[in-house]
């Protein structure tokens, strides 16, 4: 019941003065579109990171110069104006610029430019007013090519130095960066390299420490580059004589000091050789043991690269040289002689020279023992016989003779 009450008494007073109310509300909206409307008070609007655009950069390259710092310069604008010329206003309507025409080489303080592209708005503050601009003179030098090689060559090949179309290349930009170039920077991987070889290296600008330096301009950004390849190989080295030595004399030997060698050349015409051949050495004056220096004979392109001193060469002559031995007709040994025979030598005198023709090393090493002379009797009977004489001996003797090839022996049976 009291719920009800103080429901009744609460309605009656929200419903006193209500018209009043509601023309002062009335009054009160239309007061506020008119002010607004018919007042159009002056507000301020702030832009932020509205871009400093750089005026001028393309007429000071023509003066040689060029702009260093290209970041971005960004400021906050403050605007004021009517509000009603506010409402569609946006950072498109400004331009903010900064004009290096005019500066010099070096770092510059450049002023900030402002304008307004609308009517009756203004701008009230701007957060720099100026910006600093580097300026760097634009140059082009001429720089070395530095090709490096890479890799390890091929086993056996000896690489030539690297070979290029050009020993510079004009860079061109900021001095400043232009001057920090050392060299124009190439790599060359010859692992796998065998024959003559010619490819386009690409080249960049370094520093000193290696860096590659950017913001400069190559006149060319590659090089032609050529390495030759020549062929190792080790060849034996073979005596070249001409002509015969004296008659009465032997050739023993020629031996060598060294016996071989490197040489090197293109790998075409290093395989295809077999040896390699002294300068001729002539046999014909020599009579004696002869000691010389030789050089080479080797094709065009071809040398050795590690063989600082001539070939020793000598040349070994001996005079041939008699030996004889004399052997009485009894030291002859008969072979094949059947038990139930005899034998008996009917020639006289009773002796045989054995002649030996040799040189004379040779000769020394043979002595009597060294002989034995033999006569075959295989499948002869009784009765008298001439026949030649064996002479048997190991030693490599050029020439053995005796002073008679046969003797006669008669065979007897013996008796019982």
């Amino acid at each position: 019941m009291n719920k009800r009450i103080g429901k009744v008494i609460e309605k009656s007073r929200i419903g006193r003065n209500t018209a009043p109310k509601i023309i002062s509300l009335i009054f009160a909206i239309v007061f506020w579109v008119y002010v607004m409307d018919q007042v159009n008070p002056e507000i301020i609007k702030e832009y932020d990171d509205i871009r400093v655009e750089i005026v001028g950069a393309e007429q000071i390259s023509t003066e040689g110069l060029i702009l260093m710092n290209n970041e971005e310069h960004l400021v906050t604008v403050t605007v004021e104006g009517r509000r009603n010329d506010l409402l569609n206003f946006d950072e498109n309507y400004l331009l903010i610029t900064a004009d290096v025409r005019g500066y010099k080489k070096g770092l510059n303080n450049v002023p900030i430019e402002k304008r307004v592209l609308v009517d009756n708005v203004v701008i009230s503050d701007i957060s720099k007013s100026d910006i600093k601009i580097q300026l760097d003179q634009i140059i082009s030098i001429p720089k070395p090519i530095d090709i490096v090689a890479n890799g390890t060559a091929v086993s056996g090949y000896e690489l030539g130095p690297i070979e290029k179309d050009k020993m510079d290349i004009v860079v061109s930009g900021p001095e400043t960066l232009v001057n920090r170039v050392v060299n124009l920077h190439g790599e060359l991987n010859i692992s796998e390299i065998q024959n003559d070889f010619t490819t386009e290296i690409s080249i960049v600008p370094v520093d000193y420490e290696g860096n590659q330096v950017s913001g400069v301009e190559l006149l060319q950004t590659s090089v032609q580059c050529f390495i030759g390849v020549q062929k190792l190989r080790t060849l034996s080295i073979v005596a070249n004589f001409t002509g015969q030595v004296q008659e009465g004399y032997q050739l023993i030997d020629i031996p060598l000091n060294p016996t071989s060698v490197v040489v090197r050349g293109k790998p075409e015409v290093v395989n295809n050789m077999n040896n390699v051949l002294t300068s001729k050495i002539e046999l014909s004056e020599i009579t004696e043991r002869y000691r010389t220096e030789l050089g080479l004979i080797l094709p065009e392109g071809v040398d050795t690269p590690f063989m600082d001193k001539p070939v020793q060469a000598e040349v070994i002559v001996e005079k041939i040289e008699t030996k004889e031995f004399i052997f009485d007709l009894n030291e002859i040994g008969f072979a094949n002689l059947n038990d139930i025979y005899s034998i008996k030598v009917l020639n006289s005198p009773g002796t045989l020279d054995v002649s030996l023709k040799d040189i004379s090393s040779k000769l020394d090493l043979v002595n009597r023992n060294d002989i034995q002379l033999e006569i075959d009797l295989e499948g002869l009977d009784e009765g008298i016989h001439e026949l030649p004489i064996d002479i048997i001996t190991e030693s490599k003797i050029k020439e053995i003779s005796l002073n008679r090839e046969t003797i006669n022996i008669e065979i007897q049976l013996k008796e019982e």
